[in-house]
């Protein structure tokens, strides 16, 4: 089994979040950092956020990692979670933020049929003091704070998209770039 993924902690608010555990296996985790090494990484600036990002389907390193058998144990643990029938051709990018960088409250709300997102953060010895807090929101207003996760390795979040999923990541205050995988799913 690649994945050991289990729910800590279920926010069923205003829109369905849980933050998750030990997401991979010792085995896959370590070949995750060591082909982050070597990702070709640009710059993204919307309005709400800074950072740098990697798409992960045309890489044939993630490819061979993230292959149909990771697929479908992914799926059955999402679709098992959230009542859903997500599809398998889902997205993976890669994020790195460093000093300076942010995401500023939004929803992922979108009309490219997106439904379900997953955040795996992969920061060994992570502190607060870094910053790169993913922040759950009840409101769009960063004062309207539900939950806060601390980006450490081999954890992450997931989260039904929705006009009301409002999140946000606090600004790194460290030297350290901060990690993370995104999986998007429909």
């Amino acid at each position: 089994m690649l994945l050991t993924v289990k729910a800590v902690r279920v926010s069923q608010d205003e829109w369905t979040c849980a933050a998750i555990s030990n997401v991979f296996e010792a085995g896959l985790y370590s070949k995750i950092i060591r082909g982050l090494e070597g990702l070709e990484w640009s710059e993204a600036r919307q309005r709400f956020y800074k950072q740098h990002e990697v798409n992960l389907g045309d890489d044939p390193y993630f490819c061979s990692l993230f292959d149909d058998t990771f697929r479908n144990d992914l799926l059955n643990s999402l679709n098992s979670f959230f009542g859903a029938q997500l599809k398998i051709d889902f997205d993976v990018a890669a994020h790195k933020m460093v000093e300076g960088e942010f995401i500023d409250v939004h929803t992922d709300y979108n009309d490219f049929g997106e439904t379900h997102r997953m955040t795996v953060t992969l920061n060994e010895g992570w502190k607060i003091a870094n910053g790169g807090i993913l922040l759950a929101l009840n409101e769009d207003s960063i004062s309207h704070v539900r939950d806060a996760w601390l980006p450490t390795a081999n954890n992450g979040f997931i989260f039904e998209i929705s006009e009301k999923s409002f999140h946000a990541v606090t600004p790194i205050t460290g030297l350290r770039p901060r990690y993370s995988l995104i999986f998007t799913f429909k």
